[in-house]
């Protein structure tokens, strides 16, 4: 009878890692669109007649639905669970993706993208959340960082995906091809998941810093800001932006375009298992993550030469190492916050990182780069929101490791 108590035990402390499986692969497909569909940008602009101005439009739905999404889908998530937060956001992406594939016209693509990216923002909500509660929190880095390595494991598996159904069939053939990645991972999620019970949750010990409503914490905003800055502000133009600019300014067709995203997604698979085990061996998460981003603020400048080497070079950096530093600041709700308050302070980080870095900045940057006739002023404020990262970050309560 002992022996049997403690068996099931065990399964009990282990059943997390049975639904951490399946949060990975769900996001995993989830990327793999939002990922890999990048080297498709410069054919979409040429059939469908788009500026630098419409595709800043086009790609900054994302921020659109992001803060259309952000506090509800994180009251809904808390209140209803992650299997039906999710199911909810895989289902959009499936209907988005497809009407991206029989779409003829700029009007019905951004209607297609915006049903794509409510229920990509949707699952960018849960996803994480549902990551740290079910993770204990000692290995909260490293599973985070797994959790990036998966997204650019999208990127590496994506983009040459894309990229070789473009050049056999169409764009739009590639869309239905990841629309069908979506539904089957969607099916499978709906079989396999299931929501974690008391017994599976890992015992931790401490107190959090903040046990008040989030919505009403100013260190909740100020972690969510720094959150959504890290991720959208420097990320985020390098996903919209490179892959056109790569196509434009130094001649690369698609496919050289998928071997770009391919290489810098090997380097930051690479790079973000060792950022996940030195931050949970050494638990200086904030340390590691400013050395990153001072990196990635020499790399932006580095993109500014006129000169597709140093470009490269620059992307590949940022895309490697700012990967790493974006994963140690989305383990810093973890550590502040209970684990029931979760799914809102994503939601919070959703509506900024859509709001700002999704949306406006992208639409800031369109414009200057069609105004100027130049892309540099993209990379300068690249490297403007590394250091404002860097700032926040210092600001933090010196007990936020």
């Amino acid at each position: 009878m002992e022996n049997a108590d403690i068996s099931n035990s065990k399964v009990a402390q282990n059943g997390w890692k049975v639904a951490f499986v399946i949060v990975m692969l769900t996001t995993l497909a989830n990327q793999f669109a939002s990922n890999g569909w990048t080297p498709l940008q410069p054919a979409i602009m040429e059939i469908l007649d788009m500026s630098y101005s419409q595709l800043g439009f086009f790609t900054g739905i994302t921020g659109i639905m992001g803060v259309v999404a952000g506090i509800p889908v994180g009251i809904i998530s808390k209140k209803y669970g992650t299997k039906f937060g999710a199911t909810m956001g895989l289902t959009c992406v499936a209907v988005g993706l497809c009407i991206l594939g029989f779409c003829s016209n700029f009007t019905t693509a951004v209607a297609g993208r915006m049903v794509w990216m409510f229920g990509f923002q949707t699952l960018k909500i849960v996803l994480p959340a549902a990551i740290l509660i079910l993770a204990p929190k000692r290995i909260s880095s490293f599973v985070m960082s797994f959790n990036f390595v998966v997204i650019n494991l999208a990127t590496f598996l994506g983009s040459p995906f894309a990229a070789a159904i473009e050049g056999a069939f169409s764009w739009h053939v590639a869309f239905y091809a990841f629309a069908a990645v979506i539904v089957l991972m969607g099916i499978m999620f709906v079989i396999t998941f299931r929501e974690p019970d008391k017994t599976d949750e890992p015992q931790e010990s401490g107190e959090e810093l903040c046990t008040i409503n989030p919505y009403r914490s100013g260190l909740a905003w100020a972690v969510a800001i720094l959150v959504a800055i890290c991720a959208g502000g420097v990320l985020t133009p390098l996903y919209y932006y490179s892959a056109a600019v790569l196509g434009d300014q130094f001649g690369f067709s698609s496919m050289q375009i998928a071997q770009v995203n391919m290489v810098y997604s090997v380097g930051a698979i690479v790079l973000l298992l060792i950022n996940g085990w030195l931050s949970t061996k050494l638990g200086k998460t904030k340390m590691l993550a400013v050395i990153e981003m001072l990196i990635c603020a020499v790399a932006a400048v580095m993109m500014t030469m006129d000169n597709s080497m140093a470009f490269l070079v620059g992307m590949v950096a940022i895309m490697s190492v700012g990967v790493c530093a974006s994963a140690l600041v989305h383990t810093l709700p973890g550590q502040i916050f209970p684990k029931n308050e979760l799914t809102k302070v994503f939601g919070m980080v959703q509506l900024i990182a859509a709001g700002f870095g999704g949306y406006v900045l992208p639409q800031i940057m369109g414009v200057l780069m069609d105004v100027t006739g130049g892309t540099n002023i993209c990379w300068w404020l690249v490297a403007a929101m590394c250091v404002i990262t860097i700032i926040i970050m210092a600001l933090l309560p010196k007990n936020v490791k």
